[in-house]
């Protein structure tokens, strides 16, 4: 087959530009990643022969192999791995294939991002190697094939793929830049995989220094590093293995490493990362903890070891007694598996909760990336339902910012004495609501109230009811037990009149009109029969068929408000309606209402303006 020429895709020219432009402040990682891939091919390869023996042939010692020729300027990379084809060669390495990818360059864009970490976050390791190569040369065969192709490339707009001859595996070959001269030294190569690299489990192989003969060593520690006892690890190796595992490039935030020994004998090794990936939000596959027997290698990205609200969690679980043979299918079904799930998330949640209490600022920052999907797939499992709520943040009126800061378990240490449930509100924006209406007794009395402006937050609140035993509350509820001013004047007739007027004037929009108890410096608000929800969370019900009721406000007027009072006064029908929908239209906006129809409040305020300068 004679050699063919493909076109990298866009996104793949824009982060090509930017290796090469050297985004990355430290150009040996290009080793690490081209390692890191190496290993996971042979973990691959190794797991597909568990029911496939015949894969492997006679090559059945696995070893990564690095070689250099330092006349040349070349440096070779070379695994017995799974191995590409020809298809996958193409998809793999001449397509970025992830979703994300236009938030992540918006990202790479502005001046106070362009860093080596937004491209670890976005997972592309192998392009790195342009940062030291003029020129790549990927020549791989797929196990079990007898097909072997070449992949090569400059780095520029396009790359071509043709046949070859090659072993099982890939042997990625480096025609070093001018000044890269320094990753074709023996010394230099050494103490850059020991490093990096000195983790992987797999052999990292090269020839022994000063040997005349064909004489090969391994360079790394070769051992899984979660096998080994705690206190032989240094942090740095930890550290290290998180980004083997993950492909990011910057360290974790937290990890816990335990093995478990009893009934069920397992390790775990699990890391909090600093930061999400662009493509959190995205339900792809590559989500969950790596999954070995005994050291051997069996699964990619298992999700039944945590709940989904965690799915951002890394790490390795190595259980001593289970089958190599098992599919994703049976292992969602294991009850080995789900007492391992209970206890691993018990402990995310643990390592969490000790952060945020020893640092509430880090945690506050880890709420801020990781927050909004936490809430949003909180799937309620009763075994949980009391710890995971301590984690969440929520804004309030207790905390001038705007940024979600309070716990749960905040506001119920500052309860008065004789408060019984947990007040909240729910809006579009947390500026907005601090300026509501509805706030005026609650400030008055010094009283909490939860901002709940995220669109998963009233979900949230929804799904909980109740925290510490104590109810949550929207305060927008048409209530007779929720706080009241101390004196409010009401008088008699005059003001079932005015009711009843403005009762007319708004028809079918309203459910009652009602004087309120609880208004000081506004003329109205809205409040309703039930709980109100976010826009976000309205929208995400709808497409789901999941309708909600469609329950009409209730309008509480501030008898003692100025307007209120001409409006008591006023005889004139026409001008009695205007402003009686005026201050219903008012009341919507403060209260986030969607349904305000805009040109119709700009004509009546237009018409009061006027009026005002006859």
């Amino acid at each position: 087959m004679a050699t063919t020429k493909y076109e990298f895709e866009t996104e793949a020219q824009k982060l090509l530009r930017l290796m090469i432009n050297s985004l990355y402040s430290t150009r040996e990682v290009f080793l690490r990643e081209l390692i890191s891939n190496a290993s996971d091919a042979i973990d691959k390869l190794r797991f597909e022969s568990l029911s496939k023996p015949s894969l492997l042939g006679d090559d059945g010692e696995f070893a990564i192999s690095i070689e250099f020729d330092d006349k040349l300027n070349v440096l070779t990379i070379t695994d017995n791995g799974i191995g590409m084809s020809r298809e996958e060669l193409i998809e793999n390495l001449g397509t970025i294939a992830k979703s994300g990818t236009e938030s992540f360059f918006d990202q790479l864009s502005s001046d106070e991002q362009s860093n080596a970490n937004l491209i670890g976050q976005f997972g592309v390791g192998f392009y790195s190697a342009f940062l030291v190569a003029d020129e790549i040369s990927v020549v791989s065969r797929r196990a079990g094939s007898n097909d072997s192709f070449k992949w090569v490339s400059r780095g520029e707009s396009d790359f071509s793929v043709e046949e070859a001859e090659g072993e099982r595996g890939t042997r990625i070959q480096l025609q070093l830049k001018e000044d890269a001269k320094e990753f074709a030294d023996a010394f230099r190569l050494r103490q850059i995989v020991r490093q990096y690299s000195d983790h992987v489990a797999v052999p990292v192989t090269m020839r022994k220094l000063n040997s005349e003969d064909d004489d090969w060593e391994t360079v790394n520690k070769a051992t899984a590093i979660w096998t080994r006892p705690r206190g032989e690890i240094e942090d740095d190796e930890y550290r290290e293995f998180y980004k083997h595992i993950s492909h990011d490039f910057e360290d974790p935030l937290l990890w816990s490493h335990n093995r478990v020994e009893g009934r069920l004998e397992y390790i775990s090794l699990i890391y909090i990362p600093k930061h999400a990936p662009f493509d959190l939000w995205q339900h792809t596959e590559h989500r969950g903890l790596k999954l070995y027997a005994q050291r051997v290698f069996i699964m990619d990205d298992v999700d039944a070891f945590l709940p989904t609200y965690f799915r951002w969690v890394k790490g390795v679980v190595d259980i001593s007694d289970f089958p190599l043979n098992m599919s994703r299918e049976t292992i969602q079904e294991s009850d080995e598996v789900s007492s391992i799930r209970n206890a691993l998330t018990r402990r995310v949640i643990e390592l969490l909760q000790k952060h945020a209490d020893e640092d509430s600022e880090s945690y506050y920052q880890l709420w801020s990336q990781f927050g909004g999907l936490m809430k949003a797939s909180y799937d309620w499992e009763p075994t949980f339902r009391d710890t995971v709520p301590k984690l969440f943040r929520f804004s309030s009126t207790h905390d001038d910012s705007n940024e979600q800061r309070i716990s749960l378990d905040d506001y119920v240490a500052r309860m008065k004495g004789d408060q019984t449930e947990i007040y909240y509100m729910v809006g579009e924006s947390v500026a907005t609501m601090r300026n509501h209406p509805l706030l005026d007794v609650f400030n008055q009395n010094d009283l909490e109230v939860l901002l709940l402006d995220d669109d998963y937050d009233s979900y949230v609140i929804m799904n909980f009811t109740e925290f510490e035993e104590k109810q949550f509350r929207d305060i927008s509820v048409n209530r007779e037990d929720l706080p009241k001013l101390p004196t409010i004047e009401i008088v008699g007739d005059e003001t079932d009149r005015l009711v009843s007027r403005m009762k007319h004037a708004l028809g079918e929009s309203i459910d009652d009109v009602v004087i309120s108890e609880r208004l000081t410096s506004a003329p109205s608000c809205l409040v309703r029969g039930v709980p109100w929800i976010s826009r976000g969370v309205r929208a995400a019900m709808g497409s789901t068929q999941q309708h909600l009721h469609d329950v009409k406000p209730v309008l509480e007027v501030n008898r003692n408000h100025d307007l209120v009072r001409y409006l008591s006064e006023l005889d004139d029908d026409e001008r009695f309606e205007n402003l009686t929908n005026i201050l219903f239209e008012q009341a919507q906006i403060a209260y986030g209402s969607l349904e305000v129809d805009a040109g119709e409040y700009v004509r009546r305020m237009n018409n009061l303006l006027t009026d005002l300068l006859k």
